[in-house]
């Protein structure tokens, strides 16, 4: 069975692998003269968890996800706490300043300022519960929020691990294409000592000469530019990480974690359908949360049943000295069942349900595009890595043609049988050729990547 990165650079058909060491060698033999190197003020990363540890916890559009998770958490509790019955507990005290004192000799009333006995305490506790059918079904409807609440969190957080491989990748490649620019840059200065030494024998011109030279400042500026691309990649990279700085990688990061036995990075595990992409399960969840809403609203036209007990103490300071037995604890309790049924209120609860069916359209529209979408994607990407195959090997052939046309134009130009112009452009041809395989490994690797990652699962 073949390996599931598979890419033939000398042959038809090359593993990624040997793209990945070329590349590793290349970063390990620039890492230590890098002009860019000087302007990283973070740590290089050192190894893919590192990195991807860094990205969990610094990385803002994660936290604000984890924000919103529990955000839907605490309305499934909110929710949960409607269905449980209310205890509350009353206690107060009042003093009468002026009050009635009753004697024994009725009907003669007196009233008395700051009697005896005029503080009276009261308390009560009250125990009750709604019991309604949309409270139950806005239960449910919030526990499916808090599953598509996570899905949305995995989506983002898997899309965070395939920019932040990319971004990897693409700090790795700037490296190579520097190295290759500096390679240029040395041949373009050969060739200058090559036609100096052709016009001190009198056999070139001093207009090849000049020629040649403008050729060596051209690959001295794709050197300044390929060593400026190494800072803009390395900015990219510490913006995937969540940091502000420009972050680098270490001689040590071992890229075999992009050398994957099962098809996915460490961390990430396979998955079997594209139903089980978290973008896919999230819009399955919204479509969920819309239809039980949809339910809720319906059931807004259903009675509503109230139950409570009631119990109250009281002290009655105005009674206690009339009664037979005096009894200044006077005691209340209450039992109550009751029915609410809204029979009409103005068309609120009809314009409610058409809202909530038009979110539920709504839903099932979006859930229907996301798998349009992940759908046309895997194609598309399938199609990129075969594509990327074939362009990586005809660079291939390209720049085997292109040196062998250097070669062969340095030796006709030694023997005078080939004008500078001829040499300068079979040069240039050869730095464009080296720079194209470059960018097409690249691409090659990220395709690769991001059509393994598309069937994984990082969260």
């Amino acid at each position: 069975m073949k390996a599931p990165w598979t890419t033939r650079v000398d042959r038809p058909r090359a593993t990624c692998t040997g793209l990945l060491w070329r590349l590793a060698a290349a970063s390990l033999l620039l890492w230590p003269h890098r002009p860019a190197s000087s302007q990283d003020s973070s740590r290089p990363l050192r190894s893919w968890n590192e990195a991807r540890k860094l990205m969990l916890q610094a990385q803002p559009s994660l936290q604000e996800e984890r924000a919103r998770l529990h955000s839907a958490e605490a309305k499934l509790d909110e929710a949960r706490a409607r269905l449980l019955p209310r205890v509350e507990v009353e206690a107060f005290t009042s003093y009468g300043l002026l009050r009635p004192v009753y004697e024994r000799d009725y009907p003669r009333v007196a009233h008395r300022l700051f009697a005896a006995h005029s503080f009276a305490p009261a308390g009560a506790v009250d125990v009750s519960s709604t019991l309604s059918v949309r409270d139950w079904i806005e239960r449910r409807s919030s526990a499916v929020g808090v599953k598509a609440a996570r899905s949305t969190l995995n989506m983002r957080q898997d899309a965070l691990v395939t920019n932040l491989s990319l971004a990897i990748l693409q700090v790795v490649t700037s490296e190579r294409l520097a190295e290759r620019s500096e390679i240029g840059l040395r041949a373009a200065r050969e060739r200058v000592q090559l036609v100096q030494r052709m016009f001190e024998l009198g056999r070139s011109s001093a207009l090849d000469v000049s020629r040649m030279r403008q050729d060596e400042l051209e690959a001295q500026s794709a050197a300044l530019l390929a060593n400026e691309s190494i800072l803009a990649a390395r900015e990219v990279l510490g913006a995937a990480v969540g940091s502000t700085d420009a972050v680098g990688i270490a001689p040590s990061f071992d890229l075999h974690a992009f050398e994957q036995r099962r098809g996915t990075l460490p961390g990430c595990q396979p998955i079997r359908d594209v139903a089980e992409r978290p973008e896919v399960v999230a819009a399955y969840n919204r479509e969920q949360q819309a239809s039980v809403a949809l339910e809720a609203a319906r059931a807004a036209y259903l009675p509503v049943l109230e139950v409570s007990l009631s119990y109250g103490a009281r002290y009655n300071e105005v009674a206690a000295p009339v009664l037979p037995e005096p009894q200044p604890i006077l005691h209340r309790w209450t039992a109550m069942v009751g029915i609410t049924w809204r029979l009409w209120d103005g068309g609120l609860r009809a314009a409610a349900e058409s809202v909530s069916t038009a979110a539920v359209g709504i839903a099932k529209a979006q859930r229907r595009a996301v798998e349009l979408e992940v759908a046309r994607r895997r194609g598309s990407l399938r199609r990129a890595v075969e594509l990327a195959e074939s362009k990586l090997e005809l660079a291939h052939h390209d720049r085997d043609t292109a040196r062998h046309a250097d070669e062969l134009a340095q030796g006709a130009y030694e023997l005078g049988r080939l004008s500078v112009l001829d040499l300068v452009d079979t040069a240039r041809r050869l730095r464009a050729a080296e720079s194209v395989i470059t960018l097409e490994e690249l691409t090659l690797l990220q395709t690769q990547l991001e059509q393994q990652l598309f069937m994984a699962r990082c969260s």
